[in-house]
């Protein structure tokens, strides 16, 4: 939220393979939309993991690193997004 102000209007998501931006996407929909998207993934997967598939105490702690390390590796492309186009 204190990069906002400094964020252009529309940033770059999606980058070909010479380097060059392809994509674009509202600030907002950036800074809100992807996070609360990161999230509810999160919960969706959580809720599924354990609620409705049946696993042991193993199998749990395999499903359960499994969506950390997807949640985490999302955060960090966001992250990476947001750096980018705070350069820009």
């Amino acid at each position: 939220m204190c990069l906002y102000p400094y964020l252009p209007n529309r940033m770059a998501v999606h980058w070909n393979v010479n380097g060059e931006p392809n994509e674009f996407m509202s600030k907002q929909v950036v800074v809100a939309f992807i996070p609360c998207f990161i999230i509810f993934s999160y919960g969706f997967l959580y809720i599924i993991s354990h609620n409705i598939f049946k696993f042991n105490e193993r199998e749990h702690c395999i499903i359960g690193g499994f969506i950390k390390k997807i949640t985490l590796f999302m955060l960090f492309i966001h992250m990476l997004i947001l750096l980018i186009n705070f350069g820009d």
